[in-house]
């Protein structure tokens, strides 16, 4: 899809997903939005997060089990490279950035395409954050995690677009791409 087919995908969006045939090239066109705003989420708001991220694809692996995936850097490295610049945070600030940036896809989908959260398939993020929460040495509150995700992504949600559509285009962004997108859109 190219951008200037915007107002088709807002018709894809404004078109309630359940009403669609399964099989219809609507259908799997708005799936692969959904993946693609999904995937920008995490893509964007683990950047503005200070978060080392790499590349991110709509591209589907059956094998290992996804729709699509944005790249970050283990939380161990993270804290190293936050030292090694001068960033002096515990290991559990690190751990509640992961934590957001794992709930940024879902919310990017409940703010931008206004879906439910109980339609959206992230059982892999909800296993992520499960981890980086019983690794914390004190509570992450979930609620407040996910209300400063949310507030994030409505912030950002310009370069989220921007970042869907491009994934749209190509079907997977390199690291710099995404970070001249994110530049040009600031």
């Amino acid at each position: 899809m190219k951008p200037q087919e915007r107002s088709d995908l807002e018709t894809l969006i404004e078109t309630a997903p359940g009403k669609l045939d399964p099989a219809s090239p609507a259908a799997r066109a708005y799936y692969r939005f959904s993946v693609a705003v999904h995937e920008a989420g995490h893509a964007v708001i683990g950047r503005v997060l200070g978060l080392p991220c790499g590349r991110a694809t709509i591209i589907r692996n059956v094998r290992k089990g996804h729709a699509g995936f944005a790249r970050v850097d283990d939380p161990y490295y993270t804290s190293q490279d936050w030292e090694e610049r001068g960033r002096w945070r515990d290991f559990d600030t690190v751990l509640l950035g992961y934590v957001m940036m794992a709930m940024a896809g879902r919310e990017a989908e409940c703010e931008l395409l206004e879906r439910a959260a109980a339609e959206i398939g992230d059982a892999s993020d909800l296993r992520e954050i499960e981890k980086m929460v019983s690794n914390a040495s004190r509570p992450i509150d979930l609620a407040r995690a996910r209300k400063a995700t949310r507030h994030l992504v409505i912030r950002h949600q310009a370069k989220i677009w921007t970042v869907a559509v491009r994934l749209i285009e190509r079907r997977s962004l390199s690291k710099r791409a995404i970070d001249r997108i994110i530049l040009s859109a600031a």
